[in-house]
């Protein structure tokens, strides 16, 4: 267990869930303290032109050859889709659900928790969030159309488990797609956070 003295800044104005909000920062900052600890250096990705973040730290006037190294930046706004899902689905969303996907930039991460190995679903760029919104949309359809109650994923485990949040009482559960949820992970998401340790595995190994 990597720790330090780290203290989370203040949340965005666009950010009502401030333990939410403090909770990712934790889990995302304790994850580059276990890059620089373990390799020396922020954590890496391969580079690709087409594919670029604001997490990216690119060297002045050059482009890296072969990898890159990034770390999650803070938002300058908050994520649309949140505001888009309301909108086509005429429901409210959770605030830890709009605080998890809209404080930080960030590659997705890997952890192990008491449910296994888990792989965090983060924003890298636009493009990805509007795949990501897009997605969701399909998820809350099919629950629409089956007539389950609306649950929203961040997150991948194992046996093609997804992990969401139930959008009226902010629980974290484990659900099959298309399938009602079958297991309480946690609570609230500060709960469910709390409970994960990073790993440098890679996301999308």
């Amino acid at each position: 267990m990597v720790t330090n003295l780290y203290t989370p800044p203040p949340a965005p104005h666009w950010i009502t869930d401030e333990q939410t909000f403090q909770a990712i920062s934790r889990l995302l900052d304790t994850f580059v303290a276990c890059s620089l600890k373990q390799t020396g250096t922020l954590p890496a990705i391969p580079y690709d032109e087409t594919w670029l973040s604001p997490c990216l730290k690119l060297p002045v006037d050059s482009k890296p050859t072969g990898e890159a190294v990034w770390q999650p930046c803070l938002r300058c706004a908050s994520s649309p889709i949140p505001e888009g899902l309301q909108k086509a689905f005429d429901i409210e969303i959770h605030a830890a659900f709009t605080a998890y996907f809209s404080s930080y930039w960030s590659e997705g991460i890997v952890v192990d928790s008491p449910w296994g190995q888990l792989h965090l679903i983060q924003l890298w760029n636009e493009q990805d969030e509007q795949m990501l919104g897009e997605n969701l949309i399909g998820h809350l359809m099919m629950q629409k159309k089956k007539r389950l109650s609306p649950t929203l994923f961040f997150a991948c485990g194992l046996a093609e488990s997804v992990i969401c949040i139930d959008n009226s009482s902010g629980k974290i559960v484990m659900e099959l797609p298309g399938k009602a949820p079958h297991k309480v992970l946690a609570n609230s998401m500060p709960e469910f956070l709390q409970q994960l340790q990073p790993t440098l595995i890679r996301y999308s190994d």
